[in-house]
């Protein structure tokens, strides 16, 4: 919960599909960044960018999902062969005891897929993209491993729709 410094994480995958006698790829890197601010708050950034093969498929390897990259956004809402998305959050720690400690988050969540088959220029269609900001609250019994219980609230700020409640297990990123 009290995290400082980075990470970057680099996958490239090769599929040979016998059906189609062909080479699929997928590239994707995932960038983390976290900051102390005081004693008792944290700043994290994620950016990922990824792509694969722009095939004509509904199935893409990438998606606009709650719990991959949108908070609120609700259950694999749409799919693509490129993406782009920046997470940003601050924690804060509102208690914090040898057991237990409770954090409070405030987060905006922005991502962007080019669909399938689609050209370049529609990876910036609005359609295709998604920005939602929201608030949360980490549990964590500090003895155990991943132990934190996240519950978020995401909401559409593009649209001012009512969002969703996120609930996980571990911090989002």
């Amino acid at each position: 919960q009290y995290a400082e410094g980075f990470s970057l994480s680099f996958c490239a995958e090769t599929t040979f599909s016998k059906q189609d006698d062909r080479w699929f790829y997928k590239l994707m890197n995932d960038f983390r960044y976290f900051k102390r601010l005081g004693k008792s708050g944290n700043f994290a950034v994620r950016h990922v960018i990824g792509i694969s093969e722009n095939s004509n498929t509904p199935f893409g390897q990438f998606v606009q999902d709650s719990y991959i990259n949108v908070r609120g956004i609700g259950n694999r809402v749409a799919r693509g062969t490129a993406e782009m998305s920046l997470n940003v959050e601050y924690r804060q720690m509102l208690y914090d005891i040898s057991r237990l400690s409770i954090q409070s988050v405030v987060f905006t969540d922005y991502s962007v897929l080019r669909p399938a088959a689609a050209s370049w220029q529609d990876w910036w269609n609005t359609s295709n993209q998604a920005v939602f900001g929201g608030l949360g609250v980490r549990l964590s019994l500090d003895n155990y491993y991943q132990s934190i219980l996240r519950i978020d609230y995401g909401w559409n700020i593009k649209s001012q729709k009512a969002g969703e409640f996120v609930i996980g297990i571990g911090q989002f990123f």
